[in-house]
Parts: structure tokens; C-alpha cells; sequence
């Protein structure tokens, strides 16, 4: 008996846990880089970019130069660090000492609004903490000298704030904070200080976890008075992070525990509300409005043994509603509205691959994000054979939807670019003042500063007014500003268009690579680009700042792949020979050769998990066609020949013999017969149908 199967599963839930006989028909066996987009189509997972690189002015935004010579610091010990402004000073000495340092994985990254408004985007490794000019295309390195000796990426900083006051903590070193816009100072040439209420009042010499939360900022699981305190949460004053001592007037700091035994691994912001998570439950935590109890507790969810709870702590990712992660068994979902964590059939069986190839012992490299453009989550880990993570598992909790990416990422963050000018960068553009009065340090000087001719000698002209007693020039002049005046080096300047416009669209997914150890954007184009070398380091300005390097980068492709089966067409026990096949699809033009969609056919006389390499499926070679629109005449043009368009990626005769069937699509090259990496590939793959016998 012939009959026609269409296969149109291929965005359908992956399994690759059940028993091969047990599955579901047309279960979705493995898939390799192939998402959803907003409207359910299945397509080829978009590539990434360096940061930024589209912004018009790309210099170092990918964080591609560490700039690890300028990790330099004097050792001198003056009374007041913050009247050491410049160097070299006196109170500092005269040997200028350079910090022992390499580059390392950025391991912590976050986007920070002002009190005015404005975004800043912060990113850390183990030895430094980096500040972004966006506009420049630079970063300035706020501090350094940070972590153990040796990189090690199981120290890594956590960084939240609260309007203009930034925190980083690391639980190795005492905590920092950064007031935004504040310039380096003492003989340690940082722009960082240590909270003295922690370390001098409260005696806290560590921090493990950070949380800002309405006002408040959090710091959990502490060392303090020389000991581990894993359960206690201490709170700042409303608004001022850096204030946490009790005792100050009309403050409402304090500190609560945790019932002993807990450890706090974390704290998200969900669905309004805080949410700490430890190693045997989660907690709600809330703002009273009482002046002694400002802050209150609520266990949401304890089980002594930790059953339900996460295994590792940064693989904890917030969508904003819920949060998802690894337990010692499947992954969990919990929202407000549960009454206890609930364990995700559809992801824990998808996760299989995940669990079984991941270090155990590694807890702290494994990271997680979500990424709110695409509302998908990103689980990055470590295989059990590597020292970095190669490998994403993905999933989209909205569509029920899971897949693989064959990339690891240290670090996650959505950011919301602010491209708007600083008052520096618009002088230096315009050369209206010499570079030379700008006391750049550890930062890379931006290319487009040149020195400049004259100073101006007016802000107009110079007409005069008196003034309380004094003369001055008359700003509110109408007359002609002189060609020497501020005013006429302003030109034709469009301050508002570049100071003040903004625009709340545009916001970008960040992964920190950790193949080459910089910064990513993900990008709808079909390609990965990765960071090959850097040209020579620039010489630097009295060893506190130079130009960055040039990056050199290349365009890669990477595969695409989905695996069905086993397929029994409902007749288990007899074979079925497969006689024709038809690729449906729809291709989007690029601007990139069409990549190819490539078929391959798997049969085996017995159910059997086609993962598993040498399991006894027979795959026959490899079919290929363009993955490019099939139509090649215009809709009049098949009018006039009477015919119709077809809608077939590629179709032709079989002749496969087999009792359990299995399929392979993809997207990708081919070399000599074989699939293989390509880039581009807009569009998407439908289904698959084949005329079989029975």
C-alpha cells in the first residue's frame, strides 16, 4: 500500500531521554542551532557580532583589548588617597609598578541607568572591573589588582546599583562601590572605594551575593568577625547603598538571618517582588514600611533535604515573571503563584545532553541568561573534558521549545545602548580643546581627538557688562560670535540631537565569548564572528592610557541540524520502503550565497536513540539543494505558461528499505559529499513529506 506522511514536527518538543520504542512519533531526537522566531517558524539560530560593531565609531567596544598593561598602581600610602588626583605625585613614590596580569574570561557584565537618565555598561573579569564610553568606543578600567592569583573563573563579581552609586563584590575581596563620573585617585589609581561601614563597622570582610531592590541594596551570605554567616542578609539606608551601620540617625539598616543551614546561592527581582534562593529553599523578601522591621521575610518553599532546589548557583536565570533552573534532578520552573518549584517534564528530558556532558564539580562556571528580545533562556556550560564552556542549551519557556548551540558564554547581559555624547567627547570631536588638559587614565584615548590650533578666546565676542561689581562678557549678547569665540567652534552642532535624543528601542543581548574572551551582540544575520589576533599595542601616555588596539576578526559559519525518529509510519513490525521525498520551506533573500538544506534517511530494524554514534542506524548519504526561493518566473509568468508555483526547497526519488525510520535535516555546506559549516541561511524549513509503501 503507497501513502503520503507529511512530517511537520520538525518545531515540535525535544526528547532525547525516553526509551526510543517509548517516545512519540516524530519526536524530535536532537536539534543543533535551529530556533523559533516570535511567530512559531522554525529557522536557523541567528549569529553574533563584536559589541557595537555597527555603531559607526567601533574601537574597543568587544572588549577585545584588556588593556592589561595599563593594570599598573604605586605603593606609596598617602593620609588622603583623594587628593592624589594626578601622577606621578609624591605622596605615592616614584616607581610606577605593573600588576601581574593576563587576559582573562569577562565572567560579570550589567547595565546600569543614572539619576539622569543615562545607561552605563559595566563588565568585569577576575583581575578588573571595565566602565564602556559608548560614544568613544572605550573602556576604562576601574580598578584592578582583584581575585587570587591565577585566573580562576569560580571567582567572579557580581555588580548591581542604585542611581548613580554602583556595587561589585566578588566574596574574595572587600566590597567596592563607584560613584559614576569619578576620576581615579591615590597611589592604587582607582576610581573604586571600599565601603567602610561594612569592613570598619559591621566587620564584613566578604560578600557572596548582591540584590538592589526598591531602594535598598543587599548583601547575603557574608564574612564577617572572621567567620561565614551563609544565611544573613544585611540592608543599606533607602538610597544610599553604602550605607549600612544601624546606629546612623533615622537609618533603616539592619540585617535578618535566615534560618541556620540555609546558604544563599542568590536573588532575583520576579514578578515585583525579591526572591532568595538557597540551597534548601526560596524566600520572599519584602519592604514592611515599619521603622524597626523595615525589611520582612516569608519562606515560599523549604525542604530539609534540598529536593526541588537548584545544584548549581549561577545557573538560575529570571524572565521577570519566572525563574528557571538546574536541580539535582530536571529543571525547575518557579513563579510567585506556586506553592512549590515545579519540575519541567518537556525541558528535563530536552536537557538530557546538558546533565550527562557538564562538569558537576565546576559549580561556579556554568552560567546562565535570558534573553528578553527573544524570550529565550541560555543555560552555558562546562563538558566535563574542557576548562571553559563550549556548549549552550536553550529554550524558549513561552513556546515549549528546546535546542542546542554549540558555543559557550561566560557571562549574559540585555542592554539598551546610549550612543549620546559626553561633554569630553563632543570637545575632543571638535578640537576645541587641547587633548593635553584631559588627564586620561587606564582608559584608551579616543582616535578622533587632534590637538588644538587656538584656544577660545570669548564664549561670543567681547563686549563687555559689569557685573556684581565686575566686569564680564556679555553672554547674553546678539551680536556675531567672533571667529576665536566658543560659540563659533560649536558650528553647526545639533545639541539636542546629540545630547539629549533617546529612543527606548534598540535594546541588545550581550554574551561575554568565552572562546575568545570578548564581547558579544547577537545579531539576526546568520554568521559568528570571532576575534583572530590583535595588531601591535600602541605605546602608551606615561603608562596611564594609550590608543587600543585594531582587532582582526573573521566571519564564521556553524550547523544546523534537527534528527526525528524513531519513525514506524504505524506499522511497527513490518518494513516500509521509501520512495519519493519533498522539502518544504520558505527561504528569505540575504545577502550571503544560499546555504544548502540537506536531507539524510536512517533506517535500523529496531527502535534505537540515533545520538548514540554507534547504535546500528544505517544512514544513507546525504541529499543537497539550495535553500533559496524554488520559484524562478514571476507570478505572470506562470499565468501565461498555465502553470503553478511550486513550493518545494528540493524533492526527488528514494528507493530505502527499513523498519524504524529516521530523519535528518539541515542547514548548512557541503565538502565532498559531506555536510559541513556555512553562514547565512534566512528562512525557514516547514516540513518534510514521503511517499512510502508498507
Amino acid at each position: 500500500m503507497r501513502r503520503f506522511v507529511s512530517i511537520d514536527s520538525l518545531a515540535g518538543q525535544l526528547d532525547m531521554a525516553s526509551a526510543p520504542g517509548l517516545a512519540y512519533q516524530n519526536t524530535v531526537r536532537y536539534r543543533l542551532n535551529f530556533t523559533l522566531d516570535n511567530y512559531g517558524n522554525l529557522m536557523r539560530m541567528p549569529g553574533w557580532k563584536r559589541l557595537l560593531r555597527d555603531s559607526g565609531h567601533f574601537k574597543n567596544q568587544d572588549l577585545h583589548d584588556q588593556m592589561l598593561d595599563l593594570m599598573v598602581h604605586y605603593e606609596g600610602t598617602p593620609s588622603k588617597p583623594e587628593d592624589v588626583l594626578t601622577w606621578p605625585n609624591a605622596a605615592c613614590g616614584s616607581e610606577l609598578k605593573q600588576r601581574r596580569a593576563e587576559k582573562q574570561f569577562i565572567t560579570a557584565l550589567h547595565s546600569a541607568t543614572d539619576l539622569s537618565g543615562g545607561r552605563h555598561l559595566f563588565a568585569a573579569t577576575q583581575q578588573a572591573i571595565y566602565e564602556l564610553n559608548e560614544y568613544a568606543g572605550e573602556w576604562r578600567i576601574l580598578g584592578d589588582g582583584f581575585g587570587p592569583s591565577g585566573a580562576d573563573m569560580q571567582t567572579r563579581f557580581e555588580i548591581r546599583n542604585i542611581g548613580d552609586c554602583v556595587v561589585f563584590t566578588n566574596n574574595f575581596d572587600k566590597v567596592l562601590s563607584y560613584k559614576i563620573g569619578k576620576p581615579h585617585y591615590g597611589c592604587q589609581i582607582t576610581a573604586l572605594e571600599e565601603i567602610e561601614d561594612l569592613w570598619k563597622i559591621l566587620k564584613v570582610e566578604r560578600v557572596a551575593v548582591l540584590a538592589a531592590y526598591k531602594g535598598l541594596m543587599f548583601y547575603m551570605n557574608v564574612h564577617m568577625d572572621g567567620r561565614r554567616f551563609a544565611n544573613r542578609i544585611i540592608w543599606s539606608d533607602y538610597n544610599v547603598p553604602i550605607s549600612v551601620d544601624p546606629a546612623k540617625q533615622d537609618s533603616i539598616a539592619g540585617y535578618i538571618d535566615l534560618p541556620a543551614g540555609e546558604d544563599i546561592y542568590s536573588a532575583v527581582e520576579m514578578a515585583g517582588g525579591l526572591f532568595v534562593i538557597t540551597n534548601r529553599g526560596i524566600y520572599s523578601l519584602g519592604l514592611t514600611g515599619q521603622s524597626e522591621n523595615p525589611v520582612g521575610v516569608d519562606s515560599v518553599y523549604l525542604h530539609a533535604n534540598g529536593h526541588k532546589c537548584p545544584a548549581y548557583k549561577y545557573l538560575i536565570a529570571s524572565t521577570g515573571e519566572q525563574i528557571y533552573y538546574l536541580g539535582r534532578d530536571g529543571v525547575y520552573e518557579y513563579a510567585p503563584w506556586y506553592r512549590e518549584p515545579q519540575l519541567v517534564k518537556w525541558l528535563t528530558v530536552a536537557a538530557k545532553k546538558m546533565v550527562e556532558e557538564m562538569q558537576h564539580n565546576s559549580c561556579a562556571m556554568h552560567t546562565a541568561g535570558f534573553n528578553a528580545n527573544t524570550g529565550e533562556v541560555f543555560f552555558s556550560y562546562i563538558k566535563s573534558y574542557r576548562t571553559y564552556p563550549t556548549w549552550c542549551f536553550v529554550f524558549k519557556p513561552a513556546q515549549s521549545y528546546a535546542y542546542y548551540c554549540d558555543y559557550g558564554f561566560t557571562a549574559f547581559c540585555n542592554h539598551l545602548p546610549d550612543r549620546r555624547i559626553t561633554v569630553q567627547d563632543f570637545l575632543l570631536s571638535r578640537a576645541i580643546c587641547d587633548p593635553a588638559n584631559f588627564n586620561f587614565v587606564k582608559e584608551g584615548i579616543p582616535t578622533y581627538q587632534r590637538t588644538a590650533s587656538t584656544s577660545p578666546a570669548y564664549i561670543i565676542n567681547n563686549e563687555k557688562i559689569v557685573f556684581d561689581g565686575m566686569e564680564i562678557e556679555n553672554y547674553f549678547s546678539a551680536n556675531e560670535a567672533y571667529q576665536d569665540s566658543l560659540c563659533a567652534s560649536f558650528g553647526d552642532a545639533d545639541f539636542e540631537s546629540q545630547f539629549c535624543a533617546d529612543c527606548n528601542t534598540g535594546a541588545i543581548f550581550i554574551g561575554a565569548s568565552a572562546y575568545d574572551k570578548t564581547l558579544k551582540e547577537f545579531d539576526p544575520k546568520m554568521r559568528r564572528e570571532y576575534l583572530l589576533a590583535e595588531n601591535a599595542t600602541p605605546p602608551s601616555t606615561n603608562g596611564l592610557a594609550r590608543e587600543t588596539t585594531q582587532g582582526i576578526y573573521e566571519k564564521g559559519g556553524y550547523k544546523s541540524i534537527v534528527t526525528i525518529g524513531p519513525i514506524d509510519f504505524g506499522a511497527p513490525i513490518e518494513d516500509k520502503l521509501l520512495t519519493a521525498y519533498r522539502l518544504k520551506g520558505c527561504p528569505i533573500p540575504d545577502t550571503y550565497p544560499p546555504v544548502d538544506a540537506a536531507l539524510r534517511i536512517g533506517t535500523s530494524h529496531v527502535a534505537l536513540d540515533p545520538n548514540q554514534e554507534n547504535c546500528g542506524v544505517t544512514w544513507r548519504n546525504w541529499i543537497f539543494a539550495p535553500f533559496q526561493c524554488p520559484q524562478t518566473r514571476t507570478g505572470q509568468q506562470y499565468q501565461q505558461a498555465g502553470l503553478a508555483p511550486g513550493y518545494d526547497i528540493s524533492r526527488g526519488q528514494l528507493n530505502i528499505k527499513g523498519q524504524f525510520i529516521y530523519i535528518q535535516l539541515a542547514l548548512g555546506g557541503k565538502n565532498n559529499g559531506e555536510y559541513t559549516y556555512a553562514y547565512g541561511g534566512s528562512g525557514f524549513l516547514t516540513a518534510i513529506n514521503l511517499e512510502i509503501k508498507v
